[in-house]
């Protein structure tokens, strides 16, 4: 029976052995199975060790001492079976203390295993941390660098600000005194003695020379100019632009018919300053365009000919100049911004269809004198606190606008700004 303990429930085998305990008969049935040779009356003492022929029951696998005594009963069995009994209970306790002392080294060699594997990936996640930790440190002293070269190239651009300011006065100046050389020179003509014309012969010498430095210093100016906006542009990638804009004075006096370009244009010792966009806002966007065009006081300037070309470039120049003019009526409708179109042409013979009262003043330029001339020259003449903005694409219109300190947009940001606003 012991050798059935673990693989019988213990409940079953308390019921054989009670069984077993009490049918002396049962109990001879299953002594004459196991041993159908020997003597199967219960209480009769066999030699353990006895062979096949003998009285005892073989030793081996089948039959044990302790099935023997249980069944035999020999005077005396009890004691000892009850010794063999505890003997093998006691080693059934050893094996299983044994098995248990094996299933936990086995454990403990599996946990040992197991926390190997946690140091080695923990070991790897700290070499992650370091690997991460070098990278922030990386991009922490590159974003110092970049902090450092935009503070070189801000100062950058503020000492060119400051050489373009002197640049333009000294033009100021080279201006009044061409303007003076002009009055002479106009004296000159209106007769005199022969020897006062030989000294304003010499005067006129002195102009050419006047006039071959103005153009270098212009040219000089033009180049300075074309750096500042490049530098500009730079810093509008870098930080982005910086929002706020300053009140401005009354509007300029108003006129149907531009008048030719003055050469006694009185000098200033300011100058205009643009528009600064909002932080954020980038140059040329649809925000840009509105932010602008709502500046309180401005005046905006339109090169009437590139904006009708560049939307509406196969209708006729009299239908063009009405569909130009209706769209920036519009356009002052909407911002409240003072808007000015010049066209090409004093003599053009046509009035504009769009019906009276109009929201733009129109300007023609002179016969023989260029739209973008006028343009340039009437931003020139504004006082420097009006706030001015120019729109056109034509690349000489926009440098020269800019020189007087004016805001620049192209035909086609107007165009899509408008666009924008009517689906808004």
């Amino acid at each position: 029976m012991l050798r059935f303990r673990g693989r019988l429930a213990e409940r079953t085998i308390d019921t054989v052995r009670r069984v077993l305990d009490t049918d002396e008969e049962f109990r001879r049935r299953v002594l004459a199975t196991i041993d159908p040779t020997g003597d199967a009356t219960a209480g009769s003492v066999a030699d353990p060790t006895a062979g096949p022929s003998g009285e005892g029951i073989p030793d081996g696998d089948d039959v044990d001492r302790v099935t023997e005594l249980f069944l035999r009963r020999p005077p005396g069995w009890e004691e000892e079976w009850s010794e063999l009994l505890a003997d093998a209970e006691a080693e059934d306790r050893r094996r299983g203390e044994h098995q248990a002392e094996l299933e936990a080294s086995r454990r403990a060699d599996a946990a040992a295993t197991r926390l190997a594997r946690q140091r080695d990936e923990l070991d790897a996640l700290r070499d992650d941390l370091a690997g991460l930790r070098a990278t922030v440190d990386a991009e922490r002293s590159e974003r110092v660098e970049l902090a450092r070269r935009l503070e070189e190239v801000t100062a950058d651009l503020r000492t060119a600000v400051g050489e373009r300011d002197r640049a333009v006065g000294e033009l100021a100046a080279s201006r009044r005194s061409l303007a003076e050389l002009h009055d002479e020179l106009r004296a000159v003509r209106s007769g005199v003695d022969p020897e006062t014309v030989a000294g304003r012969e010499r005067r006129l010498e002195s102009v050419a020379a006047l006039r071959a430095a103005l153009s270098g210093v212009l040219s000089e100016l033009a180049r300075v100019e074309e750096d500042l906006v490049a530098l500009s542009d730079d810093l509008s990638e870098t930080a982005g632009g910086e929002g706020g804009s300053e009140p401005v004075g009354g509007p300029p006096a108003t006129s149907s018919a531009a008048p030719a370009p003055d050469p006694t244009r009185q000098a200033r010792s300011e100058r205009r300053r643009p528009i600064q966009l909002r932080r954020g806002v980038l140059e040329g966007s649809p925000s840009a365009v509105d932010q602008l065009l709502r500046v309180p006081g401005v005046v905006v300037f339109v090169d009437g000919y590139n904006l009708g070309m560049t939307v509406w470039r196969s209708l006729a120049p009299a239908a063009l100049r009405d569909r130009t003019v209706g769209f920036l009526t519009d356009v002052a409708t909407r911002t409240g911004a003072e808007v000015v179109v010049v066209f090409d042409g004093g003599d053009v013979g046509q009035r504009l269809a769009v019906a009276a009262p109009l929201g733009v003043r129109t300007l023609y330029s002179p016969t023989g004198v260029e739209a973008d001339d006028v343009l340039i020259d009437v931003v020139a003449d504004l006082p420097v606190a009006r706030p001015v903005v120019v729109v056109s694409s034509d690349r000489r219109v926009r440098d020269g606008v800019r020189r007087s300190g004016a805001n620049v947009l192209r035909s086609e940001e107007l165009w899509a700004w408008g666009q924008e606003s009517a689906r808004g």
